[in-house]
């Protein structure tokens, strides 16, 4: 069962179901750090943490 399931259970509507649903979606990209940063700084950061991880 998912999470519509799980909400429907409880008395909400498929409408507020999927509405909670995109807000998780949507503060999840939001938050992301990927969002923040251009193509050459995320290559950047995965460099520093392979070059890291190698030390380990």
């Amino acid at each position: 069962m998912g999470a519509k399931g799980a909400l429907q259970e409880k008395g909400y509507s498929r409408e507020d179901s999927l509405i909670w649903i995109g807000k998780i979606r949507e503060f999840g990209m939001q938050s992301s750090f990927i969002l923040d940063n251009n193509t050459e700084d995320i290559e950047g950061d995965i460099d520093n943490i392979l070059k890291e991880l190698k030390k380990i």
